[in-house]
């Protein structure tokens, strides 16, 4: 006899905003050493749609995007 067991995803799950089985579901996809809640932390921010977006000024002005910027500008 074969049994075939369907579980949601946890990334389903938060979007859905079924936070306790979700976390449910990362116990059981992750290893015993990793950290449950970070797991958890991090799909919920990947999810929830919240991105690094950065602006045209702080690309022209920021010293961390600028070179890009140039390098970018002058292809």
């Amino acid at each position: 006899m074969f049994f075939v067991v369907k579980s949601d995803t946890p990334m389903y799950l938060i979007s859905q905003k079924r936070f306790i089985e979700a976390k449910s579901a990362i116990e059981k996809f992750t290893h015993h050493s990793e950290d449950k809640e970070a797991v958890f932390e991090y799909l919920k921010k990947s999810t929830s749609g919240e991105t690094n977006k950065v602006t045209y000024k702080e690309v022209i002005t920021s010293p961390k995007h600028r070179r890009q910027f140039w390098i970018i500008f002058t292809l």
